[in-house]
């Protein structure tokens, strides 16, 4: 079986994309236990500590938050990058039963189902993964159902995991 499939891009998608990635990889408990630790800083100021303790959560804390927003702009520098160079924002996506292949004014890859690690299912539009932070954006909207099945078919049957909407 083999599907073609046209895809085209914004500087909207990318960026909602980006941000999606970051905020599920970053995840809600990340920044719960900063507030935490934010409190506990909190506190430990306004009773007067002033030990090395203090200082050592403070620098954690920033070095925290820092490392956390970090990764959202070096994905978001990094994938704008790829879409500007793109040219045209449309790329051609071929799906074969051993594996797919990409196509864009930027470049073309051709790659076994058995590299996609993972795929993270949003409304609009698929992240797919072939390691923990490299992925391709796939805009879902004009995607025909079958083909959706098919690559998720295909990725469930090489190991990969297919996360739920």
């Amino acid at each position: 079986m083999q599907f073609v499939l046209s895809l085209e891009y914004s500087e909207s998608l990318v960026r909602t994309a980006i941000f999606a990635f970051w905020r599920r990889a970053v995840g809600t408990g990340y920044f719960v236990a900063c507030a935490l630790i934010g409190c506990a800083l909190a506190y430990l100021l306004w009773s007067g500590d002033q030990s090395w303790i203090s200082g050592a959560l403070g620098a954690f804390l920033l070095f925290a938050l820092g490392a956390a927003f970090l990764v959202y702009f070096i994905h978001l520098r990094g994938s704008l990058a790829r879409f500007k160079a793109m040219g045209a924002p449309i790329a051609t996506v071929v799906l074969e039963d051993a594996s797919i292949t990409m196509s864009s004014g930027l470049t073309t890859t051709s790659l076994p189902w058995s590299r996609v690690t993972e795929v993270w299912r949003f409304e609009s539009f698929w992240l797919m993964f072939f390691s923990k932070a490299q992925f391709v954006i796939l805009p879902i909207g004009t995607v025909p159902a079958d083909a959706q099945e098919f690559i998720i078919s295909k990725v469930s049957a090489t190991g990969g995991k297919v996360a739920a909407r």
